[in-house]
């Protein structure tokens, strides 16, 4: 593809952070007891007092509300709060640990933390439990220094009551700590259930039941060090009922159902960190608080691959920082096909779902309300969604690689691009939600169906030029630059468009099913630059205001890379651009467009010589005018698919004599299947004297037969 034209690039920052009422703090018993800087951090506040809503959003509750995501680490996660604590020193072994200082005692195999304090771990042991039980305002640094511990009855590691717990990786140590509970116990209480809701429960008597995962913990947990740490959980790998911080170490995490999981809230800030899990990679879930539910990437480097679900934050997901690499459900390449209502789509009745209700999501990062992707950079391949949200996404900043079975980017409720780059290698749709506003950023977006769609339930049909206008839908594009490679629309809404500033390319769709632009209401252009080229069948142009807007059609498809090029009447060159897949309808509005005359050529073919007087110019690529066609909108019904300007249908209608020269009669005659001016039919029938040279007569009448043909 080249472009060549002059272009000012306008962006605006736009970030919106909004939640659920109620404050992080009420998610557990013991929040409250938690560090008073991390009280204030997360702590959430009406949009009055500061924050902003979501524009656009139909959920009232979270959308006048907004959070403070800052999350700050504290003396007891660095371990400035223990330096003054004299170590407890614990060996294990199949015989028995043998302990060495205060705080600790040993019960068979079990060893028992009940006070404040330092403890230090090695050896290993093939079945045994550390068990950690101290008062509510009181902490414990746990150091594993070279340990290997397997329970085949609940978890290795187990934080029953504490106000946090410290788990460091000493330095250069190698730990595995392994879970072998057997399957069906994934609940506090040890009954059996599904994998998913089991392991979402919440008991008070969880001392007395098989903790579901390597290392588990009733309360805040913090994991820091330069050491490695292994765990592998038959259930889950590692869960906290409260808060969940990763400062560093390297990680290595297998579970057969959730990866890491924090209730409250997970956050990772640094380290090293793989996950293979059978169901959900990364996760911060409840079933029983509405407040809670928060996962955010502020740096280090996360690799995921999972059955289901990436990263799951159910309330928010923040990613500021770090290098994520999320594999899902085998990726986009084990996607099931998508079928449509149609085969070749853009008829505006809806495709079928790759998902079911009772189907396991396997989405790349997901929330039920809120996204937000300010930096960083993420690779993810997924069978689902790569990013999806029940509520809103943000894109602001950071590097973002996608490639899935579905949408590149969803949201139920708004999707707002203000920043970042973007790479939607493989989707179905790649920008997907109700209310899309795109205002910075670089993107590209290669789709099998929609590049961009706007769509909500008050919308039926998505085109053939009677649509029911959404009042709800609209995609507005204010800044950023975008690329779009769409087998389907381009840029879809089942509403309106409005576009004021930035830099749009489309190239496709290359079936008259679908078009470069399909917009049910209107698509209002005031600024930037805007070059959709696609096939003409349900081609859409759009309405001009202070600018200027070309629509060229060609009476048959070009091949990709031919050039469209623009000059004016000197030979200087305006505008020139190679589509990437074949076409014949083209719509460019650029400031570089002005009243003036000017010469089309394809590739390095004349075309014609025309000349642009008003806002919106529409021409075949002959110079005579065209518009009109399906669909409604400004721009004129859809060009290509209905009448030009002349009341024709150039390629599908009458021409100005009343005939249809493609696929009607010229002057009452067919010509290729039947009759010429003269009545006869050349390739069929007569010739002007009465004969049929080819199987019949001569010239003067005899039933002379051409030559090696015996007489008629």
């Amino acid at each position: 593809m080249s472009i060549k034209y002059r272009l000012k690039k306008t962006g605006l920052l736009f970030l919106l952070l909004c939640l659920l009422a109620g404050a992080f703090a009420g998610c557990s018993d013991n929040s409250s007891k938690d560090d008073a800087e991390e009280n204030a951090a997360t702590s959430v506040t009406p949009s009055g007092s500061g924050g902003q809503t979501v524009s656009g959003t139909e959920d009232s509750v979270y959308a006048s509300m907004t959070v403070d995501t800052d999350l700050t680490v504290g003396q007891w996660d660095d371990g400035s709060g223990f330096a003054d604590m004299e170590e407890t020193a614990i060996v294990l072994s199949d015989s028995g640990a043998e302990i060495s200082g205060s705080g600790a005692a040993v019960e068979g195999s079990r060893v028992t933390i009940s006070a404040e304090g330092v403890y230090r771990v090695s050896g290993s042991c093939s079945e045994g439990q550390l068990y950690v039980n101290v008062g509510d305002d009181e902490h414990v640094r746990l150091i594993l220094d070279g340990v290997t511990l397997s329970s085949s009855n609940g978890a290795p590691i187990y934080v029953e009551n504490a106000k946090k717990v410290l788990l460091t990786l000493a330095d250069g140590s190698e730990n595995r700590i392994t879970d072998t509970t057997p399957d069906g116990s994934d609940t506090e209480s040890g009954s059996s259930g599904t994998a998913e809701s089991a392991s979402e429960t919440t008991e008070d008597n969880a001392s007395e039941a098989p903790a579901p995962a390597g290392i588990y913990s009733r309360d805040d947990l913090t994991i820091g060090g330069t050491g490695t740490l292994t765990v592998e959980g038959n259930t889950n790998g590692i869960v906290t009922k409260d808060k969940l911080k990763i400062l560093s170490g390297t990680l290595h995490i297998t579970a057969g159902n959730n990866g890491v999981r924090g209730n409250e809230c997970l956050a990772v800030y640094d380290g090293s960190i793989t996950v293979t899990a059978g169901n959900d990679g990364i996760k911060s879930y409840t079933s029983n608080e509405a407040t809670c539910g928060f996962v955010t990437v502020r740096g280090g480097s996360v690799t995921v691959v999972a059955s289901g679900d990436g990263i799951h934050g159910e309330y928010m997901v923040d990613v500021r920082g770090g290098e994520l690499d999320i594999t899902t459900g085998g990726g986009s390449a084990a996607a099931p096909a998508h079928t449509s209502d149609f085969e070749h789509g853009g008829w505006g009745f809806g495709s079928s779902s790759t998902e079911t209700a009772d189907s396991v999501s396997q989405k790349g990062i997901k929330s039920d309300y809120q996204i937000f992707l300010s930096d960083g950079s993420a690779v993810i391949d997924s069978a689902d969604d790569s990013v999806h949200s029940n509520g809103t996404v943000v894109l602001s900043g950071g590097k973002w690689t996608l490639s899935t079975g579905d949408d590149g980017i969803h949201a139920d409720s708004s999707l707002t691009v203000s920043g970042g780059v973007y790479d939607i290698q493989k989707s179905y749709e790649g920008l997907e939600s109700v209310v899309i506003t795109v205002s910075g950023g670089e993107g590209t977006i290669a789709a099998s169906d929609d590049g961009i769609n706007c769509n909500s339930d008050d919308s039926f049909y998505g085109g053939m030029g009677f649509d029911a206008v959404s009042a709800s839908t609209m995609l507005t594009i204010t800044g950023g630059s975008l690329t779009v490679l769409a087998d389907g629309d381009g840029l879809d809404s089942n509403g309106n468009v409005s576009m004021s500033g930035g830099y749009v390319v489309v190239n496709g769709p290359t079936n008259n099913g679908n078009g470069a632009l399909d917009y049910a209401g209107s698509f209002q252009m005031t600024g930037g630059t805007l070059i959709a080229a696609g096939s003409s069948g349900m081609a859409q142009s759009v309405t001009p205001s202070g600018c200027y807007a070309l629509m060229i059609t060609w009476p048959s498809m070009l091949s990709a890379g031919t050039e469209v090029r623009l000059t004016d009447d000197s030979g200087t060159e305006i505008f020139s651009f190679a589509p990437e897949k074949t076409y014949n309808s083209i719509v460019i509005c650029t400031p570089d467009l002005t009243a003036a005359d000017y010469v089309l050529y394809s590739g390095s073919e004349k075309q014609c010589e025309f000349t642009i007087s008003g806002e919106l110019t529409s021409i075949s690529s002959d110079g005579s005018a065209y518009s009109g066609g399906m669909g409604m909108g400004n721009g004129g019904m859809r060009p290509g698919g209905g009448r030009g300007g002349d009341g024709t249908a150039p390629g599908g209608g009458r021409d100005d004599n009343g005939t249809a020269p493609d696929m009607g009669r010229d002057d009452g005659t067919a010509p290729g299947e039947g009759r010429d001016n003269d009545g006869t039919a050349p390739d069929t029938g007569r010739n002007s004297d009465e004969t049929a040279p080819d199987t019949g007569r001569d010239g003067n009448g005899n039933e002379t037969p051409p030559e090696g043909e015996p007489a008629l």
